[in-house]
């Protein structure tokens, strides 16, 4: 069994709900989890108890909770997901994309079509792209 972890929350129980609910349902169960552990700030609470209350593994709620100890709300609310890869067409090839995909007078039948004429027009991707 897994012994309750006791450590101070800078945070009001107030701060903490108000960032609940302006927080993305990314980081909400991470604001939950020290929500709970705010409610047991006195005696702790093992993982496995946060695991239970919030829903989630308790190897997460053992993260997070790690990570607020270790760097604080900033540190507990940081993630490493950065978003989509950057594209491989500059705003240029986009333009041009765009041009003929409204070209009237020379349209694209299909996606096969639009392929190759990236490659055959566009110099800017390399040719593992397409």
């Amino acid at each position: 069994m897994s012994a309750p972890i006791r450590f101070k929350i800078k945070e009001s129980e107030a701060e903490l709900k108000k960032l609940l609910k302006k927080s993305s349902n990314f980081l909400a169960p991470r604001l939950r989890m020290l929500l709970e552990c705010k409610k047991h700030e006195e005696t702790g609470t093992s993982k496995r108890a946060l695991a239970d209350v919030i829903g989630v593994d308790p190897n997460s709620a053992n993260t997070w909770r790690n990570k607020y100890i270790n760097g604080g709300i900033s540190n507990l609310l940081s993630h490493g997901k950065t978003g989509f890869r950057p594209s491989v067409f500059t705003e240029q090839d986009h333009k041009a994309i765009k041009d003929k995909l409204h070209d009237a007078k020379n349209p694209v039948i299909g996606f096969v079509e639009l392929q190759h004429w990236i490659k055959e027009n566009l110099l800017s991707l390399t040719p593992k792209i397409i």
